[in-house]
């Protein structure tokens, strides 16, 4: 029996709907009442010892129907867009006390995955309510199930479990055999198109980041998205390129949560105020359109009833941003083919007069800009590429296996790492964009791992810039050498400064720090020097490849950017940059 949960409200939360929006009114009752949904609290059981009452846990909205999880009662409920109940599923092999904790469709909906507290298994149905699998909570290598309240599913049949009590995501096939687990900070998670797994995960030395994983596993990309006072991170959905996080505001609980659209730059785009229903799993659900979510009072059913309300998302616009007054002069150099624009692109790395540009499938073309010269390639993997730099004019990747590739040096270990961006340097190779970075030296096997690295950029005789929060609260570019140790705390923003999607480099002309993040809806690029000043900030345009910006021989600014549909690498002069 399930004792231990986050209740965070029982609040009702009254809006207006307009009349062409779905909701869906549905009566209390009992187990033998068809259409209707049972309460477990004191009023319906005199014997009632639990910390709080139980009802409807989870809920999904599927085109035009709603989905109920009958928790109390063990069943699935369907009512269709005008309320009318259309179909039961019983949930078979339950004992007397029952609790539900979530629902999963297979990706074919030919079955459903349901969680049950009572006895810890998670068990594959049919829509007939026949038993088709089952998986024993108490049999999972390394530790029992003990508080499942998140399932998903691919479109390969996998299934995803979240377990709150052990902290942990495990990963089963369709047959129910597992493949893989990893650590989970109980922030959601969502599956989108391509079955890459998205996560929110905090890290004490930065904060949020909104985390993508392939499906083998490898962390493929790393975003950070800010909101640092914010607590208590739900990670609800993922569409296109959008994914859909609630968190406890700044300032602590107050009645309400924040729903956030975040795209894929980790802008803020939509923002709704919430009041979560209280010991339900799954609360929120994000329609095409607009926002689901239950209004109901577990304390005093079954008088009143449980309803779905669909709402708008409020208007958010951004405040007015300061706009840089540099004065630039754009030069649109060379035209990127759409073979290599268009398939992924990763964007482009810089030596002297060279510029290669590559994508995920491993084609690339390099320019050179003094000549007009320009050849073309392709590495040929197994796996798509994650990150490449150049090494005296040849590649060297990252693959979505965490595998090396092309220009390494043949000592280095052929293991997998958990890192999504690769830089060589003079000392070697640093990997990072995960949990830990990597340091490998040009002159040993050996691997360095570094705790709480998540933003660095190799520089000259072996420095790395790095970047963190403080435990004032404010950001702060250090330098280290390649084992992290802190040679200089150089550079500290003033605790306004609060950007999302933050990328370091490339290298500076001279060493400085490059650092790209957006503040408040526009993107901006600053350079800060060794001796602890920033030179200048800019505007710099949208971004649309991880590494868009490089230098050319004449030391002067590229980026990689779309002019007339098509994608262009231009040159940038700085006339009056701001000092």
């Amino acid at each position: 029996m399930r004792k231990t949960f986050v209740l965070l409200s029982a609040i009702l939360f009254g809006l207006s709907a307009q009349c062409h929006a779905l909701s869906w009114t549905i009566d209390y009752g009992t187990p033998k009442d068809k259409g209707k949904v049972s309460v477990y609290n004191n009023i319906t059981a005199p014997d009632f010892a639990e910390d709080a009452p139980y009802g409807p846990m989870s809920f999904r909205v599927i085109k035009e129907d709603l989905w109920l999880l009958d928790s109390v009662s063990g069943r699935l409920l369907s009512f269709n867009k005008e309320g009318k109940a259309i179909k039961q599923i019983d949930i078979p092999n339950l004992n007397e006390f029952k609790l539900i904790e979530d629902f999963a469709f297979s990706h074919d909906q030919s079955g459903v995955w349901v969680a049950n507290a009572e006895d810890r298994t998670v068990k594959k149905i049919s829509l007939s309510g026949e038993q088709l699998l089952e998986i024993d909570g108490s049999k999972i290598p390394g530790g029992n199930f003990v508080q499942v309240n998140q399932l998903e599913t691919d479109s390969k049949g996998n299934l995803y479990i979240g377990d709150c009590g052990l902290a942990r995501l495990l990963i089963f096939n369709s047959n129910g055999v597992l493949l893989r687990e990893m650590p989970w900070q109980n922030s959601g998670f969502a599956i989108d198109s391509q079955n890459r797994l998205h996560i929110i995960e905090y890290s004490e030395t930065a904060g949020y980041f909104h985390n993508i994983y392939l499906p083998n596993g490898q962390i493929g990309i790393s975003k950070f998205i800010g909101l640092k006072e914010h607590t208590n991170p739900r990670l609800w959905s993922v569409t296109n390129d959008n994914i859909y996080v609630s968190f406890i505001p700044a300032g602590g609980f107050r009645g309400i949560i924040k729903l956030y659209e975040i795209n894929n730059n980790s802008l803020i785009t939509r923002v709704q105020d919430i009041v979560p229903q209280g010991n339900m799993n799954r609360y929120i659900e994000i329609g095409a359109k607009n926002i689901f979510f239950p209004v109901a009072n577990f304390f005093t059913a079954p008088k009143g009833n449980f309803a779905i309300k669909e709402i708008e998302w409020a208007e958010y616009k951004y405040e007015e941003a300061y706009s840089s007054a540099a004065e630039i002069t754009k030069e649109y150099l060379v035209k990127i083919p759409a073979d290599i624009a268009e398939n992924g692109l990763l964007g482009m790395r810089t030596s002297g007069e060279r510029v290669v540009v590559a994508n995920k499938s491993g084609k690339y073309i390099v320019f050179n800009l003094k000549t007009g010269e320009t050849f073309t390639g392709a590495h040929q993997t197994n796996s798509g590429l994650l990150d490449f730099d150049t090494v005296v004019g040849k590649i060297i990747y990252i693959d979505e296996n965490g595998k090396l590739g092309g220009h390494v040096m043949s000592f280095w270990p052929k293991s997998a790492f958990k890192a999504s961006k690769i830089e060589a340097y003079d000392e070697g190779l640093l990997l990072t964009g995960g949990e830990k970075a990597y340091f490998l030296s040009k002159n040993s096997a050996q691997i360095n791992e570094i705790e709480g690295m998540r933003f660095a950029q190799p520089v000259l005789r072996g420095f790395v810039w790095t970047l963190k929060i403080t435990e004032q609260g404010n950001w702060r570019a250090d330098l280290t050498d390649s084992f992290g140790n802190i040679m200089g705390e150089v550079y500290t923003f003033s605790k306004d400064f609060d950007p999302v999607n933050i990328e370091v480099g490339p290298e500076g002309i001279e060493g400085e720090l490059v650092l790209s993040a957006y503040e408040n809806g526009i993107r901006k690029l600053m350079f800060i020097g060794n001796n602890g000043r920033m030179f200048w900030k800019i505007d710099a345009p949208e971004k649309i490849s991880p590494r868009d910006v490089g230098f050319d021989h004449n030391s002067e600014l590229l980026f990689i950017e779309k002019h007339e549909g098509e994608t262009w690498i231009s040159r940038w002069k700085m006339v009056t940059p701001e000092g």
